[in-house]
């Protein structure tokens, strides 16, 4: 499993691994693969984490203050992914595919410890202030511009970066109940940064931002494209079964997999090509995931501990996203 991960994306398993050894604990936990993806420093996801101006100083004190030390398992020991971090792995290898990548990289393992939005290294994000769902953004925004590199006439200048984090900041403040960055959060921080061109831009066309705020709430977002998805009254999603053929059915109880697969809408082929190679990827990463730390005794991996990733439940290792 871990060949179909890139060199950067290797090298943040083994600083995560060296990150809890650095803090005496006997795991690797969602809170070390995120301290990991910071002291890789190059990768998307720092990247991404940098914009959001997560420091890897401070995401450590976090975790120590969440967390704390643990006894350590002595020099040269190996410790073994919890749970929850094995989770985040399957996780990095789904939205690989949900993105069409044939490779995991930081961003992937990023985008995973997001989706599985309960370890102690989504915790820190939103301790920082940030909102999973605009960390997502970010993240997929960078992706798509490490795909698409921008020409130089069209690359994009400091203002632009500080009008994400204006944004950011504007629905982090707002008293909506949906904080999830929309496009109004845009509009809102060009008016308020006058320095920029289309925040001058406005200001000539007479438009402030008491202006704006008003007329939002004439607005009924629900009458835009921005319109929030319904919620299902169904708490837990029944369980989709696909067959494959040749006698293979692959059955999904994942909630977060199954409603993605629905909305997707592809093909039987397609989706059942996909469905093959998540399935396979699966079944390679629970073994390197074995290997790549201490096998001679899985009960490290279920014993509760004070704070960190304890997997009171250990999450499926079927092909359940």
């Amino acid at each position: 499993m871990f060949e179909r991960f890139t060199d950067r994306a290797r090298q943040t398993l083994v600083l995560a691994q060296q990150e809890a050894l650095g803090l005496r604990h006997n795991f690797i936990g969602t809170e070390h693969i995120l301290l990991g993806l910071l002291a890789e420093g190059t990768g998307v996801a720092a990247v991404a984490l940098g914009s959001l101006e997560v420091s890897l100083e401070r995401a450590r004190e976090l975790v120590v203050q969440t967390i704390g030390p643990s006894p350590g398992i002595g020099e040269g020991g190996k410790p073994p992914f919890t749970p929850r971090a094995k989770k985040v792995l399957e996780l990095a290898l789904h939205e690989a595919l949900g993105l069409g990548h044939n490779y995991i990289g930081t961003e992937h393992i990023l985008l995973g410890i997001l989706a599985e939005g309960e370890g102690v290294g989504a915790q820190v994000l939103i301790k920082e202030g940030h909102a999973l769902s605009d960390v997502r953004a970010v993240v997929l925004s960078h992706v798509q511009d490490a795909a698409n590199p921008p020409s130089p006439q069209t690359a994009s200048t400091a203002a632009v970066a500080k009008l994400t984090r204006g944004a950011i900041q504007v629905a982090r403040s707002s008293s909506e109940p949906r904080r999830v960055l929309a496009t109004h959060h845009y509009l809102l921080a060009l008016v308020d940064d006058p320095a920029s061109m289309a925040g001058q831009a406005l200001a000539r066309l007479g438009v402030t931002k008491e202006r704006v705020e008003s007329t939002l709430t004439t607005i009924d977002i629900n009458a835009t494209s921005e319109a929030p998805p319904p919620i299902s009254r169904s708490s837990t999603a029944a369980p989709l079964e696909f067959d494959l053929g040749s006698g293979v059915t692959v059955r999904i109880a994942d909630r977060k997999l199954a409603e993605s697969i629905l909305t997707q809408q592809q093909d039987p082929a397609t989706l059942a090509g996909q469905l093959r190679q998540y399935a396979s990827g699966l079944r390679d990463l629970a073994g390197e995931a074995e290997q790549f730390g201490t096998t001679g005794n899985p009960e490290n991996e279920t014993e509760p501990r004070a704070g960190g990733d304890t997997p009171e439940t250990p999450p499926s290792e079927g092909p359940s996203g």
